[in-house]
Order: C-alpha cells, then structure tokens, then sequence
C-alpha cells in the first residue's frame, strides 16, 4: 500500500509528518485528513476568536497530494 504524510500548521507550530500512513487511495487520505483536522480543531476551540488548522499531506517522493483547512471562528455576542 502507498505510504502518505500528514503535515499540519495550526497557525502557532507546524508539524512534519515522519512516519506517515500506510492508505490504500486517495479516498482514505481525504477520510484521514478530515479525521486530523477534527482532532486539531478541539485544541484550538479553547483560544477563542479565529484559528485555521491545515494539513497538507504528501506521498512518499514527498509530491503534495492533497490539502484540508479548517477554519473556526467563535465570538461572544450581546452582553
């Protein structure tokens, strides 16, 4: 099977895939990718404002196969 790095930026570290997945397609990347990105969002749910999340996954010649954000923005209404 393929082996695919996920590489992530959450806007304060970036984090360099070393080990990477071992997936059958491009479909598990993306289910993969959505699964990190939920996974990262929960960290930055606590800082308040607007935080993105990114992961940039590559394949083992280090080619970019595939890209996700996720952007979350939360702010205090009324009172």
């Amino acid at each position: 099977m393929p082996q695919f790095f996920f590489d992530t930026d959450d806007g304060e570290r970036v984090f360099r895939d070393r080990d990477g997945l071992e997936l059958a397609d491009l479909d598990e990347v993306q289910a993969e990718a959505a699964s990190l990105l939920r996974d990262l969002a929960h960290g930055v749910v606590d800082a308040g404002g607007r935080r993105s999340v990114r992961t940039t996954v590559r394949d083992v010649n280090g080619a970019l196969v595939y890209a996700g954000t996720m952007t979350l923005t939360l702010e205090r209404l009324g009172a």
